[in-house]
């Protein structure tokens, strides 16, 4: 292996430059599809919920009508959870987050247990619940399959005890 002659290796910053980010802890694939599609369904949504408020005509309900408003209700609670996720590296500084290009670094100890959430059934883009400690118990969301939230889990208990 050829080592640099100034010593160092040829992937460190210059100084002053941004770090890049640690090893991502999240389904990168599976967080930019459903992001992505979500995003779309969101936009037919509106346009739907646009489309039938500029035709509405008083008329007396029935069990459509009734099903129809329910839909429109429960769409966004189910949508929002998806689009709410983040991000996420770990480095030996701590757990980088990363949404809407915002990037925060919680030390390790502050990091909590990582599960999939109960509500996440979708196996090729499940969604996992991580808490953060010293945020009074915030739970942030991710994308997440089981390699990692072992790598997640391995990464935590490393450096949590430095």
């Amino acid at each position: 292996m050829r080592e640099p002659i100034d010593g160092k290796s040829g992937n460190e910053a210059p100084p002053g430059a941004a770090q890049p980010p640690g090893r991502p802890l999240y389904a990168r694939g599976a967080h930019w599809l459903a992001r992505t599609g979500f995003t779309l369904m969101l936009l037919l949504y509106v346009v739907g919920v646009v489309g039938v408020a500029t035709t509405f005509t008083a008329h007396p309900l029935s069990w459509r009508d009734v099903a129809g408003l329910f839909m429109i209700v429960a769409f966004p609670l189910v949508v929002a959870p998806n689009l709410r996720t983040w991000a996420i590296y770990g480095s030996v500084q701590g757990l980088e987050i990363v949404r809407w290009g915002t990037r925060r670094m919680i030390p390790w100890s502050s990091v909590g247990a990582a599960e999939y959430a109960w509500w996440s059934l979708n196996y090729a883009a499940r969604v996992a619940r991580l808490t953060i400690n010293d945020e009074g118990n915030r739970s942030i969301l991710f994308f997440a399959d089981d390699r990692v939230l072992g790598e997640l889990d391995a990464m935590r208990a490393l450096h949590a005890i430095r």
